[in-house]
């Protein structure tokens, strides 16, 4: 781990490096032999020319404990650049890549809104840091620099409403005179009002249960910490991040969960077009979006006029090959692995096909569930008539993944499944772009 000038010693550095976060207990290979950096491409719709190759360079400010390790376990042949203010969480991070056998990942100890790269990055993920940042522009104009003319961003920032419960107890330890406090401090206040408050508080459900998970799980700490004693954050809605993206040169190029921000999807095509909402902006649009669904505000951003000329249809890939079974690390209380399980990325049930949608993840379109760190959830499998597409698609998923065991041209894979099928070929070719795509992607781009 190389250490940079420069860095900004305050009191999110402080925080992270008491509670690295998260605490990780499992994490995830989807294809754990190959490379999806293809995918990637074509997720995006990517011309030839914006393509990320093999070799491609990669920054992940603001990693914390594993997001670059996710990332190298999906993309096998790029140059990673892990960065972040706190050295626990580095060191956390550095000896996971260790024990998974990852080597395309190089950390350093870095503040983003100090780091002075020009054009040298293809691929840029900064996920959950900028609303912590005194100057969160500073941070944006740093991640603009860094981009190479065609390269992506993916920017993830917390909103008012998936942040409530923590705005409130923050705003109660800053009452109480715990602005300055040491990270333990502020955390252990932070545990007693929990515990103390009776029912005529109004806690989120299952966070006072939580707090028992502390004396057989000390590191849960990191994770809760991150809940309910942050020193510092700011909210974004739709409308000032893009704002902020603007100041900054960049504009949005995708929203991540995009069926979270398109009103026609949630409202229907012909209600949303009965109120007008066809005639709105895009942010706009997007923003109605985010306000009825809630969904984390994940955003695509990449430089203004980068796609100039480009194409909005969906490109189809021209050869496929089948994903198979991804792989599930599972960690001990000391972060050492302990035990593998593979994921099955279909379930059959009652003759309806369901799709695991995934972790969430870097790099991808679309993923399943936000997992509840202060509750168990079940994963969540889609199937894709929940996603608005055809039943007869999945219907075809069984022989497409047989014809595509090994790689196979899309033209050839389209016509020998309509064949045996006994359907048509447009069919077969856009059940082809929809099960290459995430949250599905049995197929992947070859």
């Amino acid at each position: 781990m190389r250490v940079s000038s420069g860095l900004s010693q305050d009191n999110i550095t402080a925080q992270y490096s008491a509670f690295p976060y998260p605490e990780v207990r499992s994490i995830e290979a989807e294809d754990p032999t190959r490379s999806l950096l293809k995918s990637f491409n074509l997720e995006h719709n990517l011309p030839p020319r914006r393509h990320l190759k093999e070799g491609a360079r990669v920054w992940v400010p603001g990693c914390g404990t594993r997001w670059a390790v996710m990332l190298a376990l999906q993309w096998k042949d790029v140059e990673i650049l892990a960065t972040d203010v706190s050295p626990s969480s580095l060191a956390k991070q550095e000896a996971l890549a260790q024990q998974l056998g990852i080597n395309n990942v190089r950390f350093d100890l870095q503040d983003v809104c100090e780091a002075s790269f020009s054009e040298e990055f293809d691929f840029i993920s900064c996920v959950g840091v900028i609303h912590h940042l005194r100057h969160p522009l500073k941070g944006m104009k740093a991640i603009a620099r860094a981009l190479v003319a065609g390269g992506i961003a993916e920017v993830m920032v917390y909103d008012p409403w998936n942040r409530r419960y923590s705005r409130r107890i923050q705003t109660i330890l800053n009452i109480l005179g715990h602005e300055t406090s040491s990270p333990q401090r502020r955390f252990d206040a932070a545990c007693m009002i929990i515990q103390s408050a009776n029912h005529q508080a109004a806690m989120p459900p299952n966070v006072a249960s939580a707090l028992s998970h502390l004396a057989d799980r000390p590191a849960f700490a990191q994770t809760l910490a991150d809940c309910v004693s942050n020193p510092r954050e700011m909210y974004f809605e739709v409308p000032s991040l893009v704002e902020l993206c603007a100041e900054a040169g960049l504009e949005v190029r995708s929203w991540k969960m995009p069926h979270l921000f398109d009103p026609g999807t949630i409202l229907g095509v012909e209600r949303a077009k009965s109120l007008g909402i066809d005639e709105m902006s895009a942010s706009d649009r997007a923003h109605l979006g985010h306000l009825l669904t809630q969904g984390l505000l994940e955003v695509f951003v990449e430089r203004k006029g980068a796609s100039a000329g480009g194409s909005d249809s969906e490109s189809v890939p021209t050869t496929v090959r089948a994903v198979g079974d991804g792989i599930r690390y599972k960690f001990d209380d000391d972060g050492r692995c302990f035990a593998t399980e593979p994921v099955p990325k279909t379930i059959v049930d009652r003759e309806t096909t369901y799709f695991d949608a995934g972790e969430r993840r870097p790099a991808v379109v679309s993923y399943g569930r936000v997992l509840n760190c202060l509750k168990p959830e079940r994963r969540e499998c889609i199937s894709l008539e929940f996603m608005g597409y055809s039943g007869e698609i999945a219907q075809l998923c069984a022989t497409l993944l047989e014809r595509a065991r090994t790689a196979i041209s899309t033209a050839d894979l389209v016509e020998d499944t309509s064949k045996v099928a006994g359907v048509r070929a447009s069919l077969v070719r856009e059940a082809v772009i929809r099960l290459s795509r995430t949250p599905f992607r049995v197929l992947a781009a070859a």
